[in-house]
Protein backbone atom coordinates (compact mmCIF):
# COMPACT_ATOMS: atom_id res chain seq x y z
CA UNK A 1 0.00 0.00 0.00
CA UNK A 2 1.99 2.98 -1.22
CA UNK A 3 -0.91 5.42 -1.04
CA UNK A 4 -1.37 7.12 2.35
CA UNK A 5 -3.68 5.36 4.76
CA UNK A 6 -6.82 6.93 6.20
CA UNK A 7 -5.78 6.71 9.84
CA UNK A 8 -8.09 9.13 11.62
CA UNK A 9 -11.55 10.67 11.44
CA UNK A 10 -11.09 13.99 13.24
CA UNK A 11 -13.95 16.14 14.42
CA UNK A 12 -14.07 19.91 14.67
CA UNK A 13 -11.58 21.93 16.68
CA UNK A 14 -8.44 20.08 15.62
CA UNK A 15 -6.03 19.61 12.75
CA UNK A 16 -4.53 16.29 11.63
CA UNK A 17 -1.97 15.91 8.85
CA UNK A 18 0.71 13.54 7.56
CA UNK A 19 4.19 14.30 6.21
CA UNK A 20 6.73 12.16 4.36
CA UNK A 21 9.78 10.66 6.03
CA UNK A 22 13.28 10.88 4.62
CA UNK A 23 13.80 8.63 1.59
CA UNK A 24 16.24 6.46 3.54
CA UNK A 25 13.43 5.49 5.95
CA UNK A 26 10.59 4.81 3.52
CA UNK A 27 10.90 1.05 3.86
CA UNK A 28 10.33 1.44 7.59
CA UNK A 29 8.41 4.68 8.21
CA UNK A 30 5.10 5.27 6.43
CA UNK A 31 4.96 8.92 7.43
CA UNK A 32 5.12 11.45 10.22
CA UNK A 33 1.94 13.06 11.49
CA UNK A 34 0.76 15.93 13.66
CA UNK A 35 -2.41 16.37 15.69
CA UNK A 36 -3.22 19.80 17.14
CA UNK A 37 -6.28 20.25 19.34
CA UNK A 38 -7.09 23.96 19.12
CA UNK A 39 -10.67 24.21 20.39
CA UNK A 40 -11.44 21.52 22.98
CA UNK A 41 -13.31 19.42 23.65
CA UNK A 42 -12.41 17.62 20.44
CA UNK A 43 -13.02 14.04 19.37
CA UNK A 44 -10.84 12.00 17.05
CA UNK A 45 -11.49 8.44 15.94
CA UNK A 46 -8.34 6.49 15.10
CA UNK A 47 -8.87 3.76 12.52
CA UNK A 48 -7.10 0.41 12.09
CA UNK A 49 -4.40 0.91 9.47
CA UNK A 50 -1.85 -1.83 10.29
CA UNK A 51 0.69 0.73 11.49
CA UNK A 52 2.63 1.01 14.75
CA UNK A 53 2.82 4.57 16.09
CA UNK A 54 5.39 6.41 18.15
CA UNK A 55 3.65 9.41 19.72
CA UNK A 56 5.33 12.43 21.30
CA UNK A 57 3.40 14.85 23.49
CA UNK A 58 4.60 18.44 23.36
CA UNK A 59 4.40 21.18 25.99
CA UNK A 60 5.86 21.49 29.49
CA UNK A 61 5.86 17.75 30.20
CA UNK A 62 6.96 16.00 27.02
CA UNK A 63 6.61 12.23 26.85
CA UNK A 64 6.93 9.44 24.30
CA UNK A 65 4.70 6.40 23.76
CA UNK A 66 4.36 3.48 21.38
CA UNK A 67 0.99 2.02 20.39
CA UNK A 68 0.42 -1.34 18.77
CA UNK A 69 -1.64 -1.87 15.63
CA UNK A 70 -5.37 -1.41 16.22
CA UNK A 71 -7.82 -4.21 15.48
CA UNK A 72 -10.82 -1.83 15.62
CA UNK A 73 -11.61 1.89 15.80
CA UNK A 74 -10.51 3.80 18.90
CA UNK A 75 -12.22 7.03 20.00
CA UNK A 76 -10.33 9.71 21.93
CA UNK A 77 -11.79 12.82 23.57
CA UNK A 78 -9.36 15.72 24.14
CA UNK A 79 -10.62 18.02 26.86
CA UNK A 80 -7.66 20.42 26.70
CA UNK A 81 -5.48 21.92 23.96
CA UNK A 82 -2.71 19.52 23.02
CA UNK A 83 -0.05 19.09 20.38
CA UNK A 84 1.13 15.63 19.30
CA UNK A 85 3.81 14.55 16.85
CA UNK A 86 3.88 10.96 15.64
CA UNK A 87 5.80 8.43 13.59
CA UNK A 88 3.83 5.71 11.77
CA UNK A 89 5.90 2.57 11.29
CA UNK A 90 5.09 0.25 8.41
CA UNK A 91 3.78 -3.25 9.19
CA UNK A 92 6.63 -5.56 10.19
CA UNK A 93 9.10 -2.72 10.92
CA UNK A 94 8.80 -2.50 14.72
CA UNK A 95 10.91 -5.56 15.61
CA UNK A 96 13.83 -4.27 13.52
CA UNK A 97 13.53 -0.67 14.69
CA UNK A 98 12.53 -1.15 18.32
CA UNK A 99 13.75 -4.67 19.05
CA UNK A 100 10.33 -5.76 20.34
CA UNK A 101 7.64 -8.22 19.24
CA UNK A 102 4.53 -6.38 18.14
CA UNK A 103 2.34 -8.68 20.26
CA UNK A 104 3.98 -7.10 23.32
CA UNK A 105 2.58 -3.68 22.36
CA UNK A 106 -1.08 -4.51 22.91
CA UNK A 107 -3.11 -2.63 25.46
CA UNK A 108 -3.01 1.05 24.54
CA UNK A 109 -0.20 3.53 24.94
CA UNK A 110 3.04 1.99 26.25
CA UNK A 111 5.74 4.39 27.48
CA UNK A 112 8.49 4.22 24.88
CA UNK A 113 11.06 4.07 27.68
CA UNK A 114 9.88 0.54 28.53
CA UNK A 115 10.84 -0.54 25.02
CA UNK A 116 14.05 1.34 24.16
CA UNK A 117 15.21 2.54 27.59
CA UNK A 118 16.09 6.00 28.99
CA UNK A 119 16.95 7.40 25.56
CA UNK A 120 13.17 7.74 25.01
CA UNK A 121 12.86 10.52 27.62
CA UNK A 122 15.78 12.39 26.10
CA UNK A 123 14.27 12.06 22.63
CA UNK A 124 10.87 13.31 23.83
CA UNK A 125 12.50 16.39 25.36
CA UNK A 126 14.46 17.12 22.20
CA UNK A 127 11.35 16.73 20.02
CA UNK A 128 9.42 19.16 22.22
CA UNK A 129 12.27 21.70 22.25
CA UNK A 130 12.94 21.50 18.52
CA UNK A 131 11.32 24.12 16.25
CA UNK A 132 8.24 22.80 14.46
CA UNK A 133 8.59 21.91 10.82
CA UNK A 134 11.69 20.57 9.03
CA UNK A 135 14.02 20.79 12.08
CA UNK A 136 11.74 18.56 14.16
CA UNK A 137 11.27 16.05 11.35
CA UNK A 138 15.01 16.03 10.63
CA UNK A 139 15.61 15.19 14.30
CA UNK A 140 13.30 12.19 14.01
CA UNK A 141 14.91 11.16 10.73
CA UNK A 142 18.34 11.13 12.38
CA UNK A 143 17.20 9.19 15.43
CA UNK A 144 15.35 6.54 13.45
CA UNK A 145 18.18 6.11 10.94
CA UNK A 146 20.58 5.52 13.85
CA UNK A 147 18.21 2.91 15.33
CA UNK A 148 18.25 1.02 12.04
CA UNK A 149 22.03 0.74 12.26
CA UNK A 150 21.85 -1.09 15.58
CA UNK A 151 22.64 -4.79 15.52
CA UNK A 152 20.09 -5.87 18.13
CA UNK A 153 17.06 -5.31 15.91
CA UNK A 154 15.39 -8.40 14.47
CA UNK A 155 15.66 -8.90 10.69
CA UNK A 156 12.35 -9.52 8.94
CA UNK A 157 11.14 -13.12 8.69
CA UNK A 158 11.07 -14.10 5.01
CA UNK A 159 7.72 -15.88 5.37
CA UNK A 160 6.10 -12.83 6.93
CA UNK A 161 7.69 -10.49 4.40
CA UNK A 162 6.42 -12.60 1.51
CA UNK A 163 2.88 -12.91 2.86
CA UNK A 164 2.81 -9.22 3.77
CA UNK A 165 3.86 -8.24 0.26
CA UNK A 166 1.16 -10.44 -1.26
CA UNK A 167 -1.58 -9.01 0.96
CA UNK A 168 -0.57 -5.44 0.17
CA UNK A 169 -0.14 -6.09 -3.57
CA UNK A 170 -3.63 -7.61 -3.73
CA UNK A 171 -5.23 -4.93 -1.52
CA UNK A 172 -6.22 -7.57 1.02
CA UNK A 173 -8.12 -9.79 -1.43
CA UNK A 174 -6.36 -13.06 -0.56
CA UNK A 175 -7.19 -16.64 0.41
CA UNK A 176 -5.43 -17.35 3.71
CA UNK A 177 -4.89 -21.08 3.03
CA UNK A 178 -3.29 -20.31 -0.32
CA UNK A 179 -1.31 -17.46 1.24
CA UNK A 180 0.15 -19.81 3.84
CA UNK A 181 1.06 -22.37 1.20
CA UNK A 182 2.79 -19.71 -0.92
CA UNK A 183 4.66 -18.56 2.20
CA UNK A 184 5.93 -22.07 3.03
CA UNK A 185 4.13 -22.08 6.39
CA UNK A 186 1.06 -23.78 7.80
CA UNK A 187 -1.92 -21.46 8.39
CA UNK A 188 -1.46 -21.85 12.14
CA UNK A 189 2.25 -21.06 12.04
CA UNK A 190 1.75 -18.10 9.71
CA UNK A 191 -0.85 -16.80 12.16
CA UNK A 192 1.69 -17.00 15.01
CA UNK A 193 4.34 -15.26 12.91
CA UNK A 194 1.95 -12.43 12.03
CA UNK A 195 1.05 -12.07 15.70
CA UNK A 196 4.72 -11.44 16.49
CA UNK A 197 5.54 -9.18 13.54
CA UNK A 198 2.25 -7.45 12.65
CA UNK A 199 0.16 -7.62 15.83
CA UNK A 200 -2.64 -9.93 14.66
CA UNK A 201 -3.19 -12.75 12.18
CA UNK A 202 -3.09 -12.47 8.38
CA UNK A 203 -6.89 -12.72 8.07
CA UNK A 204 -7.49 -9.66 10.25
CA UNK A 205 -4.63 -7.80 8.60
CA UNK A 206 -6.00 -8.55 5.13
CA UNK A 207 -9.42 -7.22 6.17
CA UNK A 208 -7.80 -4.00 7.39
CA UNK A 209 -5.86 -3.63 4.13
CA UNK A 210 -9.02 -4.16 2.07
CA UNK A 211 -11.04 -1.66 4.11
CA UNK A 212 -8.20 0.83 3.80
CA UNK A 213 -8.34 0.36 0.02
CA UNK A 214 -12.07 1.15 0.14
CA UNK A 215 -11.45 4.23 2.30
CA UNK A 216 -8.89 5.57 -0.13
CA UNK A 217 -11.31 5.10 -3.01
CA UNK A 218 -14.00 6.97 -1.10
CA UNK A 219 -11.46 9.69 -0.38
CA UNK A 220 -10.68 10.00 -4.08
CA UNK A 221 -14.25 9.38 -5.32
CA UNK A 222 -16.88 10.16 -2.65
CA UNK A 223 -19.62 9.45 -5.24
CA UNK A 224 -18.28 5.99 -6.14
CA UNK A 225 -20.95 3.32 -6.61
CA UNK A 226 -20.63 1.15 -3.50
CA UNK A 227 -21.85 -2.04 -5.13
CA UNK A 228 -19.27 -1.65 -7.92
CA UNK A 229 -16.60 -0.81 -5.36
CA UNK A 230 -17.40 -3.99 -3.41
CA UNK A 231 -16.94 -6.13 -6.52
CA UNK A 232 -13.74 -4.34 -7.51
CA UNK A 233 -12.11 -4.90 -4.11
CA UNK A 234 -13.14 -8.54 -3.78
CA UNK A 235 -15.93 -8.25 -1.22
CA UNK A 236 -18.70 -10.81 -1.61
CA UNK A 237 -21.27 -8.04 -2.08
CA UNK A 238 -22.27 -4.56 -0.94
CA UNK A 239 -23.45 -5.92 2.42
CA UNK A 240 -20.03 -7.51 3.03
CA UNK A 241 -18.30 -4.18 2.29
CA UNK A 242 -20.68 -2.34 4.61
CA UNK A 243 -20.24 -4.87 7.42
CA UNK A 244 -16.43 -4.78 7.34
CA UNK A 245 -16.28 -0.99 7.06
CA UNK A 246 -18.66 -0.48 9.94
CA UNK A 247 -16.70 -2.91 12.12
CA UNK A 248 -13.34 -1.30 11.36
CA UNK A 249 -14.36 2.37 11.19
CA UNK A 250 -17.54 2.62 13.25
CA UNK A 251 -19.40 4.14 10.27
CA UNK A 252 -21.14 2.92 7.14
CA UNK A 253 -19.62 3.45 3.68
CA UNK A 254 -22.38 5.91 2.79
CA UNK A 255 -21.77 7.95 5.97
CA UNK A 256 -18.05 8.08 5.23
CA UNK A 257 -18.74 9.10 1.64
CA UNK A 258 -21.02 11.93 2.81
CA UNK A 259 -18.39 13.14 5.24
CA UNK A 260 -15.79 13.23 2.49
CA UNK A 261 -18.24 14.83 0.06
CA UNK A 262 -18.90 17.61 2.58
CA UNK A 263 -15.19 18.51 2.35
CA UNK A 264 -15.10 19.52 6.02
CA UNK A 265 -11.83 21.49 6.46
CA UNK A 266 -11.42 19.93 9.92
CA UNK A 267 -11.07 16.50 8.30
CA UNK A 268 -7.53 16.44 6.95
CA UNK A 269 -6.94 13.04 5.33
CA UNK A 270 -4.65 13.97 2.49
CA UNK A 271 -0.95 13.63 3.07
CA UNK A 272 0.95 16.89 2.66
CA UNK A 273 3.66 17.08 0.02
CA UNK A 274 5.89 19.38 2.06
CA UNK A 275 7.71 18.82 5.33
CA UNK A 276 6.37 21.69 7.42
CA UNK A 277 3.70 20.66 9.97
Amino acid sequence: MTAPRVSALPGSGLRFARYPADAALRGVVESYWTLDVERPPAIVTVLPDGLIDLTFTLGDRPAAYVTGALAGPQRYVHEEPVGLVGVSLLPGAAPALLGVEVAALRGGWTPLERVIGPVAAELAARVAESPAGPPRLALLDTFLAARLQRRDGRPPDDRVAGALGTILARSGDVDIIRLARESAASPRHLNRLFDVWIGFGPKRFARIVRVQAALRRLLEEPDANLADLAVELGFADHAHLARDMRELTGESPSALARRLQANDPAVSFKRSTDRAP
